[in-house]
C-alpha cells in the first residue's frame, strides 16, 4: 500500500472518530469539529512535525475540508520538542480551544531525543 494512501485512510479514521466524539456532545449543535495538532515544529525533530502538518492539510484538502457533513478546523500548537511545553500546549488545546481530538506529538516523551 502506498504511503500516501495509508496516511489518507488514517486521516479519515481520525476524522470519523472526531465526528463521533463531537456527536457525543448533543448540546453542541455546531457544524465544525475542532482537532488539535500538537506537533514538533521547532527543535531537533521540527522537520518531521512540519512534514506531518503538510500531510494532514493535503489529506483534509482531498476530503474537501469536510467529514460526515461537518467542517474540520485544526488548531495548531508547537511543542518545541520539549516535554513540559508539550503538556502545557495539550492542556490548552483541550481546555481552552475545546478540541474534540488532539493529534500528536510526534515523540511521545516530547523530548526530541531518540
Amino acid at each position: 500500500m502506498k504511503r500516501g494512501t495509508l496516511f489518507l485512510y488514517c486521516l479519515v479514521f481520525i476524522a470519523v472518530l472526531a465526528a463521533a466524539a463531537g456527536s457525543a456532545y448533543s448540546a453542541d449543535k455546531t457544524q465544525t469539529i475542532k482537532i488539535g495538532l500538537l506537533l514538533d515544529l521547532t527543535g531537533p525533530i521540527g522537520p518531521g512535525g512540519i512534514d506531518m502538518q503538510k500531510g494532514i492539510m493535503v489529506g483534509l484538502e482531498r476530503l474537501g475540508d469536510m467529514v460526515a457533513g461537518k467542517k474540520i478546523e485544526f488548531v495548531l500548537e508547537d511543542d518545541a520538542s520539549d516535554a513540559s511545553t508539550s503538556l502545557d500546549k495539550a492542556k490548552k488545546l483541550v481546555e481552552t480551544d475545546k478540541a474534540a481530538l488532539v493529534i500528536g506529538p510526534i515523540n511521545g516523551g516530547g523530548s526530541g531525543r531518540p
